[in-house]
């Protein structure tokens, strides 16, 4: 293999600059802000919103230029008409800069990932609009699906080779370097050099592609002999589950949807790398494995909207689902239309991704609309069937409300909020929520200080842990309180420290599981604490004497004088989490550092960790 000379890289590089200048000016730009922003201090310098839009808008102008710039060779158009092209490109991305708010909410990120993967979508077929070419097509995107590999590699290898350079002149002459430089390194390898070296390699002839028939033998190895397999083995523990289903009538689980995803994806990528050899008569099995994964996907499928569907009248419509549901849709479609259409229209897969990518995240129909409208339904009734909104607006209650309505409202709240900012729930309070909901910049915006305020005014417990299930974790600890005042010892013989973890050692519904702890005193003493966690009754075993501590006693006081707390963590003082246990062999004083237990209607119902600091005197 001849090493390419510089002059030779130098004229590359130039004509890849006079070809995709808009491509490079964008990566460029969006590189020099990000390594720009790694430098802030972001303690003292608020105002940076418009640069992270800046480094957004880049990132989707790459692939938008590229395929503007190819479709534009493509047909072959003046210099003019291709500028005008190309400046309609900048137009889209203003728009989307000035659309961009100075907070960015979750829903601004989905928007940007869709973009992201639609105008890269757009790239793999921007050459073949309006022209039948299915050869063309496949061998345009195996060239780019090399060069991006090809790329990687050589990334990679680069970044690795410098940042060791760096840390050897680092560690031997002892130049204080910085770990931001090697940040800035990658941002550079990976915002210009990958970039420049990817676009380099992209074919610029596509006419010529329709009679090139070169099929890498390295992609067929490891597509019939590493990715076949593992489609194969995926879809026979798919189909196992699938039975076990239709046996057991348990319908399936939400996360079976990602599996079923997977297990599509993975069988569609396999066949796009294959597609050349389909019609070769001596590859049998490649026809035999592409007709029976097609047909395979549908019962699937059906397992597939089964679990989407009922996670959706459970919970409501999200994002998340929504997209979920448009990917079971997709899959139903793509594998229709593939095999009606013979295995040949592989380009409708990149272009049906397109269309629904757009039109998901785009006009009166789109999936923040259709979640927010939904969500905010799903709010208003439980805050109505607790009383907390009369007239449209929320009052403070004097009830204390169910655990899983109170975790619910948050969780709600939370996802409002976070998804689509605060002001969409402003129509349901008095209060201006913009004096509760502060964010200095968009790195420090957080909607957890604001849920807890709009609890407060709620008349609720701020509480989102363990939501949708019917027993809630609570945890008491006073490991953080009074952690500066030491444990005095004085007056008492033995100090142990007494751990039990339940998590792993209950039997599921055996309700006398036993968890023994032994500690040793002295050669012919030991101490023993035997705990039952389905009754909450703790026993210190001394000689031949027992005292016997019910736990759930303690635990449902502390709940019901509990104080404020996040995620059903709660602070108590030491004072109410210490016992006094009198024998006539000893005197013990435990001091409960953690009690974590399942509550159930109200009251501890199994008791899940105990940590404790024990004192033990004998009393002779």
């Amino acid at each position: 293999m001849k090493i390419p000379s510089l002059k030779y890289l130098i004229r590359k590089s130039k004509s890849s600059l006079i070809r995709f200048p808009f491509s490079l000016f964008v990566a460029i730009l969006g590189t020099i802000t990000a390594i720009y922003v790694i430098d802030f201090d972001y303690t003292n310098y608020t105002d940076y919103s418009n640069l992270y839009h800046l480094i957004m808008t880049c990132a989707i102008g790459l692939p938008m230029f590229l395929a503007i710039t190819i479709f534009s060779e493509r047909l072959e158009v003046t210099k003019i008409l291709k500028f005008v092209i190309r400046s309609s490109g900048f137009i889209f991305l203003l728009f989307y800069f000035l659309s961009l708010p100075d907070v960015i909410l979750d829903k601004n990120m989905v928007r940007f990932v869709i973009y992201l993967i639609g105008f890269n979508a757009i790239v793999s077929f921007s050459p073949f609009i309006g022209f039948k070419k299915h050869n063309a097509f496949w061998q345009f995107n195996k060239s780019l699906f090399l060069r991006l590999l090809l790329t990687a590699l050589y990334a990679g290898v680069l970044y690795v080779g410098i940042s060791l350079a760096i840390l050897a002149v680092d560690k031997l002459f002892g130049v204080d370097i910085k770990g931001e430089w090697y940040f800035r390194l990658w941002v550079f390898i990976a915002g210009i050099f990958s970039v420049w070296f990817f676009i380099s390699g992209i074919p610029k002839y596509f006419d010529k592609l329709e009679g090139v028939h070169i099929y890498p033998k390295g992609i067929k190895i490891f597509t019939q002999y590493i990715l076949l397999p593992i489609v194969t083995v995926y879809a026979i523990i798919l189909y196992a589950y699938f039975a076990k289903v239709l046996i057991t009538r348990d319908w399936p689980v939400g996360w079976v949807v990602y599996l079923v995803s997977g297990y599509s994806f993975l069988g569609i990528f396999s066949f796009l790398l294959i597609y050349p050899i389909y019609n070769i008569q001596q590859n049998k099995g490649v026809r035999l494995f592409t007709k029976i994964f097609f047909y395979s996907v549908f019962p699937l499928l059906i397992m597939f909207f089964i679990a989407i569907s009922k996670r959706i009248s459970e919970y409501g419509f999200t994002e998340n689902r929504i997209f979920i549901l448009l990917t079971g849709i997709w899959l139903t479609f793509i594998s229709l239309y593939l095999i009606i259409t013979k295995y040949k229209k592989i380009r409708m897969v990149p272009v049906s991704i397109v269309i629904i990518a757009f039109l998901s995240v785009s006009g009166p129909w789109n999936v923040f609309k259709i979640s927010k409208w939904n969500q905010k339904q799903r709010l208003e009734n439980i805050l109505i069937k607790n009383n907390i909104l009369k007239d449209g607006k929320v009052v403070k209650t004097t009830k204390t409300i169910d655990t899983k309505d109170d975790v619910e409202i948050c969780s709600l709240l939370t996802y409002l909020a976070d998804m689509h900012g605060h002001k969409c729930l402003q129509s349901l309070f008095n209060q201006n929520l913009d004096t509760i909901f502060k964010a200095d910049s968009v790195r420090y915006y957080t909607s957890y200080d604001g849920i807890k305020k709009l609890t407060e005014i709620m008349g609720i417990e701020y509480n989102t842990y363990m939501p949708y299930t019917d027993n809630i974790q609570c945890t008491f600890s006073c490991q953080y309180s009074d952690s500066d005042i030491p444990l005095q010892v004085s007056g008492y013989d033995y100090f142990l420290k007494y751990r039990s973890y339940c998590y792993n050692n209950v039997e599921k519904n055996n309700m006398d599981t036993t968890i023994t702890n032994s500690y040793k005193l002295n050669d012919s003493s030991e101490i023993k604490f035997l705990l039952i966690p389905y009754e909450g009754k703790l026993s210190v075993l001394q000689n031949d004497t027992t005292i016997n501590f019910k736990v759930f006693d303690l635990m449902n006081k502390l709940y019901k004088n509990k104080k404020d707390g996040n995620y059903g963590y709660y602070q108590a003082d030491k004072k109410d989490m210490t016992i006094f246990l009198n024998s006539s062999d000893s005197s013990i004083k435990i001091v409960f550092t953690l009690l974590s237990g399942s509550i159930e209607n109200n009251k501890f119902n199994i008791l899940q960790e105990i940590q404790a600091d024990v004192l033990v005197r004998n009393n002779e």
